[in-house]
């Protein structure tokens, strides 16, 4: 603009001060605020930055980097009006966005051009230009000799065919109407001249030569630098300049600091150039600046530098010049910046290319004078003082011509401008920004240094602040332009730095000048308060501060608005640290003063927690409001403010952050304020008490509390906390419309508030008038009675008893409550939906009542008392919950108690005795509980002996209970309560034994009285008859009586037996153990050496442990024989020692020496068993004295067990707990007894107690070794006899106590038989004389038996339980009655035979072993022939009958076994097992080879079904192929060759059609090892053959192929078809072995024959997908969709039209779940 040019010709007569910074490549141009100053001839563009080529804008020939200078800015206004130049802020900026009209381009032909243009001090090769890059004709400034052909890069105007046309550049001002006097210069000379100049520069950079690179030399330079006298830098250096350390004097920082004056002078005309300059070396410029960074970092070991204080100053000097060089590089690199970011193109998004960064950082740390650690140490070690340097610096930064401020200025404001569309260009913001700042820092450091000698210094930067002030002007602008905007590139980070950097830059600005403080309040801030000086900057700096950050909050975007609020609480924390925390006057300070106005006067508060307001906002406020609250300021139209917030807003997030915002303002305000607060809180309606507005109203009351006990030490709190504690508790009692929950929370914060402020009050005026109130609405029975009651009990609750005394005496409270929950609890629907609600309401009244029941129990009548009871527990309560709380009310008031309590007394000895049993309760035991000690703790007066037993009215109500209450109620709590009353209480463990005997027998009596006497009435309402003598008449009970007796029966029955087992289980009442005093032997002289022998003693029960005898070796084996005798109590005995039995009596007068017994290690002692002898029915463990007791009532208890079945049941359980009663012993030991006497069909109880009698007996006798062959064949004769009875047990299964009858008769049966078996191999292992004897004894022979007929009645039983339904009784109907008659069969020859000729074994094993569904019932047959089966001949020589016999039926039932192979477990393990059981006579009759043909066949016949992953097992073909596998074995063992020809082996069912191959071997391998498992043709129907996967299976046939495959032929075609299995080709397993075939193809994987089950499932039934690295999730994701039935059924039945192009993922899919 002209006004523009007319300062630029104003200013162009100006010179510079210091000829050092000029340039001496010619004239100093006068300085100039546009870029006239730069050679404008060159219009070669920059690189876009957006589009990454080296083309350049139009506006690159339009300005120069001086135009951005601040070297034409205005002057300084006067210190008077420092803000005057905000107008012409932008001036030394006016050109910049001024079009490209400087430069004047002129086309003329090459015959115009003139050789003295060309450049004539180096020699261009044209070519290698070119390829740089450059824009010239190879023919250009070279000679004609070395022209070369045009290159396409040349520019051309027109197309002439001669010669292109050269393009001429002019200057304005050089531009003559005369065409001749224009200074026109060729356009590529201009480039050249710029380049030539930079690589004239660079090869005389200090110390390179042609050895090192120009990098390679500034690395060593920095390294030197940084690390002292490395080696590498110490003899470069040495080298270069015949030094030891040539870092010991300036020459290296002058030579440095001279070389680059040089480079900026001399590259000064060429401003268009410098980016290109720089990029063409960057990483020459990009290394340089690690010379100065490096040199900074040597700050601990700061020696080297040549600083010292004593030395020369040119030392200091050469070190100034060569930091002030860098600064002014620097400078350079910031303006190349500022033209680049003006270049930006609008709206990109992509970071400019900024190259000043690196320099910057560095300005801005070496101008911090007091932080920087650099100028420390330096300080430290030279007293080396940085001012002037650093003044220096600063100096040639930004005083003119250089305007560094300036080139700042623009370079933030356009970062900034940029950031919109680049955020990461903001990054290199506060760089510019710290620059500036510590520049300021440094200025206020000289000024308050009052030191004369630095003036100069101060004359030199007084400008500083006025430019750093426009800095911040225009930063404030562009910020709060940001803010209005709201502009997304204003990140919450960078505001929060720029609100920093600014307010730390504008009070530096302030500090450094009044009349600049005094123009800024009264201009920017309008701030007219005379203020102090010394806070005035302080002051202006909060009021520019807090305006904008109001301005945040007013219109910015939410999150600006939140660093706003943010940034605000912390300034006033900090202002609150500083001014007022440890400083009592500190609320008069100027600026705390401002900011509290300030905030009152902007109504911030209304502002922050508005209706209107954001959460966010609201939750960061506190400290605003708290500051307030610190200085008094807060008044109660903050709080209404606030309030109303509360009560109007509709969202629940500004209402959570209110509350969650006041407990912190609470805690800094004083009494007057939070009664104030409580009195608002008072106001808000009862639905507004949430949890959040109950948290807030306890942190309130809490702190109300605090504060008052503080203040007033007798007086009471006011009471409008009381107020609002009542009102809460009044309408949470009648809120009907509120949910119960909530009613609830808000009576239980109300009512414990209220119980925590009635220690500081109320006054006893304030709370009669309260009670008054309170006892009128309950008397009137308002809707606020129960709300009433609540707030009694709050004011009651932690009474000592004088205010309700005076309650119940002055207004009649007990009656009046009583009645008024009587009629509560009447007038309460039943079926209420609301019945919480009611609950509720009468445990407020319950509370009451419980406090009137503990503190004036006299004043309820016993009248009102029975009224009350039957409300609260009788039968006027509303249910059982009610009845619970009553009952805890009165356990509570129990525990209250300090002595006996009449009302208390009344419900123990009148209404609960009468209480009905349905009104039984689970808390009543509870209560009951607390009466037994209550009763303890204040005993009555009792004058009565007759009555004086333990607790009588304690144990009384428990016997009524435990007899009387419903079933699974409550009875056996009070059956054990009953027992430990008897048994643990310290009453009865310190009475005499005698009386607690006695005491116990009485209990027994009792029991079996109600016993006996319930059975009586029972009977005869079912028989007909009477009860009793004394009753003649028939008694016929209503249905009603009948229950009860049967009740009480039951309960009698419990009850005696939980006190046996009281007593059982507890070691106070068990029998002191008899103690055998030891005998007592004269001491003997030990004959020979002592010995020591270990041995163990068995006596045919429990082993005894191992112990050891001392004797001398000299000792004879008599006098051991006799000291065994002694220590074992055996009277006969069996010694063996080392392996071998030892005969005593043979070797009696042998010595232990000679006999060297005491060398053959442990020697066992074995009793022998004297079957003649008594059996020894002692019982194992002794009976306690209560036991004997119980048994002496054995007759009375043992005919209950004829009454029906469940007492009889509950009578035989109880009768088991005791050892068999000596009177059944020997009713079953008599020979005269008859068998229905003691197995009484019509009574099964009976039976089973004699069964139990007969079990347990042979247990006893087995135990003690003196079981008797005279009681098992007694016992064996009477079950038989009962057995065979027609109307014995077993005649009828109709009936469940038949069927366990029998079923209990067939177990015991059976251990009577094991048992004489166990006797006989005892007699065997005592003495080896007494096996024939014993052998020979048959029990069966001497028992008249009709064997044919025990056999088959024992075969219909088995009929007969396969016909009823199953359970575990009938089942054992079906095993137990065939192992009987096999274990018969071992002590009977005629029942064996029997068995032979009458039964049909073949059909029984089919049906018990194969159709039989039951797996219980087969391992039952299969363990009853195995246990026969597998004895040894020596002990039963019939035993080698039993397997041939049962084998051969086994042959028979094998070809069946094929259409039950889920059944076939047991009996293919029963066929192996009995095969094995052949002895080698009956094996060498065997036809194997006719096994193997016959068995083969059935395999193939066999069709297999197995599941995928599952491990279920076919036990056809594992039988079947073990029983083979068994043939091989018997045929190798016995040399007797199989006849396994080919033809032989095929079986007949399979023509050679059918078969796949002709071999028998072929076949098995095809069908269950590796059938074929795909197809040529997919489109037919296919069904997949699963092969045997069963591991142990698949062994088994691969043993028959081997053992198939014994000659040659045979086994080459074996091998052929594992060949086929294989990989194939060179390499493979096949090849190795010598059968690979030439092809490749192949069937299997190699994997197949060794882990089938891996290869196609796992054990859950899935294959699995493979993990194929990170596949996981998307594994999950299939694995989820495939389990998913419905989308799996979908995605396998969907038609696919296009599976490889748009179906693809769908078809890939059905692949994978298919």
């Amino acid at each position: 603009s002209p006004e523009n040019d007319n300062v630029m010709e104003a200013s162009s007569s100006a010179t510079p001060s210091n000829p050092r910074y000029t340039s001496s490549a010619g004239p100093s141009p006068p300085p100039r605020n546009s870029m006239e100053d730069a050679d404008s001839s060159s219009t070669r563009k920059r690189p876009r930055l957006d589009s990454g080529n080296h083309t350049m804008t139009a506006d690159r020939s339009s300005a120069t980097p001086s135009q951005l200078g601040s070297s034409t800015a205005p002057t300084t206004p006067p210190l008077d009006h420092p803000l005057q130049s905000s107008e012409h802020s932008d001036s030394f900026l006016s050109t910049i966005d001024r079009t490209p009209s400087k430069v004047t381009i002129n086309v003329r032909d090459q015959s115009h051009h003139s050789p003295s243009l060309a450049p004539t001090s180096h020699d261009y090769n044209a070519a290698e230009y070119e390829h740089k890059g450059g824009l010239i004709s190879p023919d250009e400034g070279v000679e004609p000799s070395k022209a070369k052909s045009p290159s396409p890069r040349i520019i051309s105007v027109s197309s002439s065919p001669s010669r292109s046309p050269e393009i001429e550049v002019a200057e304005v001002e050089d531009i003559n109407e005369e065409p001749g006097q224009t200074k026109w210069r060729p356009l590529v000379s201009s480039v050249l001249d710029a380049k030539a100049v930079q690589e004239s520069l660079l090869e005389r950079f200090p110390y390179l030569n042609q050895a090192r690179d120009l990098p390679h030399t500034v690395v060593i330079l920095a390294s030197h630098f940084e690390k002292s006298k490395s080696s590498a830098s110490t003899n470069f250096l040495t080298t270069c300049l015949a030094e030891a350390d040539p870092m010991s004097n300036g020459d290296l920082f002058q030579e440095l600091a001279d070389w680059i004056e040089d480079y900026l002078s001399s590259t000064e005309p060429y401003p268009t150039q410098w980016y290109n300059m720089y990029i063409e070396e960057s990483i020459f410029w990009q290394t340089l600046i690690s010379i100065a960074t490096n040199l900074c970092k040597r700050g601990h070991q700061p020696q080297i530098l040549p600083l010292d204080v004593h030395g020369d100053p040119r030392d200091h000097q050469s070190f100034r010049d060569f930091l002030v060089a860098f600064g002014a590089l620097s400078l350079r690199f910031l303006q190349v910046d500022c033209q680049t970011l003006k270049e930006f193109t609008p709206g990109s998004s992509t970071k400019p290319d900024l190259i000043s960064e690196p320099y910057l950082s560095w300005l801005s740390n070496i101008v911090a004078t007091n932080d920087f650690f650099f100028w420390k140490y330096l300080h430290n070690i030279y007293r080396f003082d940085p001012k002037r340097t650093v003044t220096a610096i600063i100096e040639r930064f930004t005083c003119e011509p250089s305007g560094g401020l300036g080139y700042l200025t623009q370079y933030a404001k356009d970062l900034l401008d940029r950031s919109q569309n680049a955020p990461a260009v903001t990054a290199n913001l506060w760089t510019a920004l710290s620059i500036v700042n510590r520049m300021l820092a440094h200025y206020n450091l000289i000024l308050n240094a009052r030191n004369p000698t630095l003036t100069q210094q101060l004359l030199i930067l007084h400008e500083l602040p006025v430019e750093s002030y426009r800095l911040f002007e225009e930063i404030d602008k562009t910020l709060q332009t940001f803010i209005s905007k709201k502009a997304s590139a204003l990140s919450h980070e960078i505001s929060q730095n720029l609100v920093t950097q600014l307010s730390e830059m504008i009070l530096r600005i302030l500090v450094s000048s009044e009349q600049m403080t005094t123009s800024f309040l009264k201009g920017s801030i309008n701030l007219t308060e005379d203020l102090n000086s010394d806070e005035a900057p302080i002051v202006a700096e909060q009021a520019w501060k807090f305006q904008l950050l109001k301005k945040c909050l007013l219109e910015g975007r939410m999150e600006i608005r939140v660093q706003g609020v943010d940034t605000m609480q912390q300034e006033l924390v900090k202002v609150y640290r500083d001014h007022i925390q440890h400083n009592p006057t500190g609320h008069q300070h100027q600026v705390v003063r401002f900011l509290c106005d300030f905030i009152i006067s902007n109504r911030l508060v209304e502002y922050l927690v508005g209706v209107e307001s954001h959460p966010q906002l609201i939750s960061r406020c506190a400290n605003i409001i708290g500051f307030l609250v610190i200085n008094n300021k807060y008044t109660e139209a903050d709080s209404d403010a606030i309030w109303k917030a509360v009560k109007m807003s509709q969202d629940s997030r500004v209402i959570d952050a209110i509350l969650q915002m006041l407990p912190v303002i609470i805690s800094l305000s004083d009494y007057n304020v939070l009664l104030y607060l409580v009195t608002k809180l008072n106001e808000t309606p009862l639905d507004a008490f949430d949890n959040r507005m109950i948290n807030y109203g306890t942190s309130l009351l809490t702190e109300l509390q605090k504060k008052w006990g503080g203040l007033r030490e007798n007086a009471s709190l006011d009471l409008p906390p009381y107020y609002l504690c009542i009102r809460l508790i009044r309408e949470a009692a009648t809120g009907s419309s509120l949910p119960f929950a909530k009613r609830r929370n808000i009576n239980a914060f109300a009512s414990t508030q209220l119980l925590s402020l009635l220690a500081m009050g109320p006054s006893h005026g304030d709370k009669k008038r309260i009670y008054n109130e309170c006892i009128e609405e309950i008397a009137e029975n308002t809707k606020f009675a129960t709300g009433s009651i609540s707030a009694l009990n709050a004011f009651l609750k932690h009474d000592n008893g004088t205010d309700i005394m005076a309650l119940v005496h002055d207004f009649a409270l007990a009656d009046l409550i009583i009645t008024n929950f009587v009629h509560t609890a009447e007038s309460a629907p039943r079926n209420s939906p609301n019945l919480q609600v009611i609950d509720e309401t009468l445990a407020v009244r319950l509370d009451l009542l419980q406090i009137i029941i503990m503190f004036a129990p006299d004043s309820i009548s016993p009248e009102r008392g029975r009224s009350l009871w039957d409300a609260m527990v009788g039968p006027k309560a509303l249910s059982d919950l009610d009845r619970d709380s009553a009952l805890a009310m009165l356990v509570t008031a129990i525990q209250g108690s300090m002595g006996r309590n009449a009302f208390i007394d009344r419900c123990i000895n009148e209404y609960l005795p009468q209480l009905a049993p349905r009104y039984f309760t689970q808390n009543i035991m509870h209560f009951i509980t607390h009466v037994a000690h209550y009763e303890s703790c204040f005993p009555q007066s009792n004058t009565d002996e007759d009555n004086s037993n333990m607790v009588p009215t304690v144990i009384d109500i428990l016997w009524r209970i435990s007899l009387v209450a419903p079933a699974n109620s409550i009875e056996r709590k009070a059956i054990s309560m009953l027992v430990a009353l008897y048994l643990d209480t310290p009453k009865a463990q310190c009475t005499p034994k005698a009386t607690i005997t006695q005491m116990h027998e009485e209990v027994v009596e009792r029991c079996i009285r109600q016993l006996t006497s319930a059975a009586l009435k029972l009977k005869s309402s079912s028989d007909g008859t009477s009860s009793g003598e004394d009753e003649p008449m028939i008694i016929v009970m209503s249905d009603e009586e009948i229950d009860s007796q049967k009740l009480s029966f039951i309960r009698s029955l419990l009850i005696l037996r939980e006190l046996v087992h009281g007593i059982q289980s507890r070691a106070v009442y068990s029998p002191i153990p008899r103690v055998h005093p030891e005998i007592v032997r004269d001491v003997e002289v030990i004959k020979g050496d002592p010995v020591k022998i270990r041995y163990q003693p068995f006596s045919g029960g429990k082993d005894a442990g191992i112990k050891i005898i001392e004797l001398g070796d000299l000792e004879t084996i008599d006098a051991l024989s006799k000291r065994l005798t002694a220590l074992t109590s055996f009277s006969k005995f069996t010694v063996i020692a080392g392996g071998q039995k030892v005969h005593l009596v043979d070797c009696a007068e042998s010595t232990i020496r000679d006999s060297k017994l005491h060398e053959k290690g442990l020697i066992l002692i074995k009793k022998i068993i004297d079957d003649d002898a008594a059996p020894d029915l002692t019982p194992l463990r002794p009976l306690k004295p209560l036991e004997v007791g119980v048994m002496a009532h054995f007759q009375e208890l043992y005919q209950l067990l004829s009454l029906e079945e469940r007492l009889a049941a509950d009578v035989f359980e109880f009768l088991v707990a005791f050892p068999p009663h000596d009177h059944v012993v020997g009713l079953l030991s008599s020979a005269d007894t008859p068998v229905d006497v003691v197995l009484p069909p019509a009574s099964p109880f009976k039976s089973f107690y004699s069964l139990y009698t007969l079990s347990s007996s042979l247990k006893t006798q087995l135990a003690n070794g003196t079981s008797s062959s005279d009681f098992i064949r007694r016992g064996i004769q009477l079950m038989v006899e009962s057995l065979m009875k027609d109307t014995g047990i077993g005649a009828s299964l109709s009936t469940t106590g038949e069927i366990k009858a029998t079923s209990s008769l067939i177990d015991c049966l059976l251990k009577y038989l094991k048992g004489k078996k166990k006797m006989l191999v005892r007699i065997v292992l005592a003495d080896e004389r007494f096996i024939a004897e014993h052998a020979s004894s048959e029990v069966f022979d001497q028992i008249s038996l009709d064997s044919k007929a025990f056999v088959n009645r024992l075969l219909s039983l088995i009929t007969a339980a396969q016909n009823v339904n199953k359970n575990s009784l009938s089942e054992n109907l079906i095993s137990g009655p065939f192992a009987v008659i096999l274990e018969v069969s071992l002590h009977s020859d005629k029942v064996w035979s029997a068995f032979k000729e009458t039964g049909d074994p073949q059909s029984l094993l089919r049906r018990t072993l194969l159709q039989e569904p039951s797996q219980k019932i087969r391992e039952g047959i299969a363990k009853a022939i195995e246990s026969i089966c597998t004895i040894p001949s020596q002990e039963n020589p019939k035993t080698t009958d039993f397997a041939p016999y049962f084998w051969e039926f086994f042959t028979y039932l094998i070809p069946d076994s094929l259409g039950y192979s889920h059944n076939s477990e047991q009996f293919f393990t029963l066929s192996t097992l009995l095969f094995r059981q052949l002895d080698g006579a009956h094996r060498q009759n065997l036809d194997l080879s006719n096994y193997v043909r016959e068995w083969s066949a059935l395999l193939l016949r066999h069709q297999h079904h197995e599941f995928v992953g599952r491990d279920s097992l076919d036990w056809v073909i594992y039988g079947i192929s073990g029983l083979i596998q068994l043939c091989i074995q018997f045929a190798k063992a016995l040399e007797k060759p199989l006849k396994l020809e080919y033809a032989d082996l095929l079986p007949a069912s399979l023509s050679s059609a059918d078969s796949r191959s002709d071999t028998l071997m072929e076949e098995l391998f095809q069908t269950h090892l590796f059938p074929e498992i795909s197809q040529a043709e997919l489109d037919t129907p296919f069904q997949v053959r699963i092969p045997t996967l069963h591991s142990k299976t698949r062994a088994g046939l691969y043993t028959i192929l081997l053992a198939l495959s014994s000659d040659s032929k045979a086994y080459r075609k074996l091998l052929l078809m594992v060949r086929n299995l294989l990989r194939q080709g060179e390499g493979s397993q096949a090849w190795s072995w010598g059968i690979a075939q030439i092809v490749e193809d192949y069937t299997y994987d190699a994997n197949w024959n060794f882990d089938r089950m891996c290869s196609i499932r796992s054990a859950t039934g899935y294959p699995g997908l493979k993990n194929l690295s990170n596949t996981c999730y998307l594994n999950s994701l299939f694995t989820q969709l495939f389990m998913n039935v419905r989308f799996r059924d979908f995605v396998l039945n969907t038609n696919i039209a296009d599976g490889r192009e748009s179906q693809r993922i769908l078809a890939e899919t059905k692949t994978l779940f298919a």
